[in-house]
């Protein structure tokens, strides 16, 4: 993260994010074990582990360093989560607006160490 821009941050947010519907729908309905797996779980599932093998190494690294940052980055995901147009968010409509409200939220109270854990 060290000098990366928030534009940066959002651009990795939706390259993280993207899956093409071929992808996606080979994938839908099974868990990593092949066991059945609601759709909408699954892809709510697949976000909050894409984000945190993205940025959680990150996020950790500024609240060490440089923990004045930490509000940017957040909000740099938050603003690449709306920018997304992931087929992921087909099946959890309202997940974008209501994780990038827990992430506003979590810069409010000054409680950064949660931004990714939802």
């Amino acid at each position: 993260m060290a000098g990366e821009s928030a534009e940066s941050i959002r651009s990795r947010t939706v390259y993280a994010l993207h899956m093409d519907e071929r992808e996606w729908y080979n994938i839908a309905y099974r868990d990593e074990f092949g066991d059945y797996i609601d759709s909408g779980e699954h892809a709510y599932e697949l976000v909050l582990e894409i984000l945190r093998d993205e940025f959680e190494d990150d996020l950790r690294n500024i609240l060490d360093v440089s923990p004045e940052k930490a509000e940017e980055f957040i909000l740099a995901i938050a603003d690449g989560i709306m920018e997304s147009d992931s087929i992921l968010f087909e099946e959890i409509e309202d997940f974008k607006d209501e994780f990038t409200d827990h992430l506003e939220e979590c810069v409010e109270t000054g409680n950064y160490a949660e931004a990714l854990n939802y």
